[in-house]
């Protein structure tokens, strides 16, 4: 049996997706969402969290801004 997916379960695709080292050598993985010419919302997540955390923020922040988030 087939399952259709409501809109706000499936995670938003990024327009990029990066791995970046930290000054201390921390490996942290970047998604970029939204025009990139629009002003930039960096969201940064607590310890346990990871980009998914901020599926619905970045659903409704990246019509008009340019969305960072990451994750270790």
């Amino acid at each position: 049996m087939s399952r259709l997916l409501h809109r706000d379960t499936v995670p938003p695709v990024p327009a990029a997706e990066l791995a970046v080292r930290s000054a201390d050598g921390a490996r942290i993985h970047v998604e970029l969402h939204g025009p990139e010419d629009a002003p930039a919302v960096v969201l940064a997540h607590g310890w346990t969290c990871n980009t998914r955390f901020w599926d619905a923020q970045i659903r409704d922040l990246a019509a008009d801004h340019r969305v960072i988030a990451y994750d270790q």
